[in-house]
């Protein structure tokens, strides 16, 4: 095998190793979620109003996260240093699921205190509880909330194959996430406990990281390095395309915020409904979450892969909004009407 090849193959299996990590991160992300739920709703009480609270913190957290990533990412040049700097972040997700346990601790007494003297002012009540639960759990989920972009950095190398590459990467962190949540709710916390479920998610982020970790410091080298950068990181075409069209650039933002917003309340929903049927418990509040993520996983990496192949990205994401609305629409209705949901 020429010097070449040995090359070009060393950075396939570095890419490789960081996809693997990537899903399993998605996978521990979840049980995370569906475990501080657990716990908080111990504490708080009522699982609807618990949900929204982590659903609320857990969305904010991953867009303040990557939104505060994107902003440093593109002044490293290095591709490896990107994979470490991801290990990093998992450890760190890790060290501080370990603890999230032993602050809750700290946080049952202040709850208290909030719930006895505040609870007949509902709306002040609400807000703290919100800015406690965002005060555990920001610093984690920042982290999540970082990874995303900063392996879109390293994986994505031409803006031309941006949906079909980014859509990848999305997907498979949330097919991840999906088999994580599968998982921790109808399986590992049974066998495991939920102790034993956390101490499963620390490890899992411990090796993830690791291995990035060595991984980056053992392929240091030029050669390697240059090979992962198989093209030029930026498609100056492509880009200056963009920027001929502020305005489209802008309302595809808004329309992904807004479509943001009606998904979450979608879920939200959802999961109260499934509740009138199988019971306000988290079993409900999995199942929802699992097809929620499946779906998410599956639109990004089709329709990513087909915005690359049409050119037709906005209108794309037009489509898939009128879609989305008339098939929650017909599903309303059919569920609405339907003696055998409520019988």
């Amino acid at each position: 095998m020429t010097e070449d090849k040995i090359l070009r193959s060393s950075g396939k299996r570095i890419t490789l190793l960081v996809l693997t990590c990537f899903f399993l991160s998605g996978v521990t992300g979840l049980i995370y979620e569906i475990l501080w739920t657990r716990m908080i709703v111990k504490i708080i009480g009522g699982a609807p109003f618990a949900i929204s609270i982590i659903l609320t913190v857990f969305m904010g957290g991953l867009g303040l996260g990557s939104y505060l990533a994107s902003r440093t990412i593109d002044r490293i040049k290095e591709p490896l240093r990107l994979v470490r700097i991801y290990g990093i972040l998992q450890l760190a997700i890790g060290a501080y699921g370990l603890a999230v346990p032993v602050l809750l601790v700290v946080f049952r007494p202040v709850y208290a205190i909030i719930y006895n003297q505040l609870f007949s002012h509902f709306m002040l009540y609400s807000f703290l509880t919100f800015v406690g639960c965002s005060l555990l759990l920001v610093v984690p989920v920042i982290c999540m909330g970082a990874t995303l972009p900063i392996l879109c950095r390293f994986y994505v190398t031409k803006l031309s194959h941006l949906g079909t590459h980014a859509g990848r990467l999305y997907g498979l962190n949330t097919i991840g996430a999906a088999l994580g949540a599968l998982l921790c709710g109808f399986w590992l916390i049974n066998l495991l406990g939920m102790p034993g479920t956390l101490i499963f998610a620390v490890l899992v982020n411990g090796i993830v990281g690791l291995l990035c970790i060595m991984a980056s410091r053992k392929a240091k080298t030029q050669q390697v390095v240059s090979e992962l950068k198989e093209s030029p990181r930026r498609d100056s075409g492509q880009r200056a395309k963009l920027a001929e069209y502020p305005g489209a650039v802008i309302g595809a933002l808004l329309i992904f915020a807004v479509s943001g917003f009606c998904a979450m309340s979608y879920e939200v929903i959802w999961t109260k409904l499934l509740g009138l049927i199988v019971g306000p418990t988290t079993y409900s509040f999995t199942i929802v979450l699992v097809t929620f993520i499946l779906g998410l996983a599956l639109g990004s990496m089709i329709f990513g892969w087909l915005a690359d192949r049409t050119g037709k990205a906005i209108w794309l994401l037009i489509f898939t909004q009128i879609a989305a609305a008339l098939f929650v629409l017909g599903v309303s209705q059919v569920i609405g009407n339907s003696q055998l949901f409520f019988a």
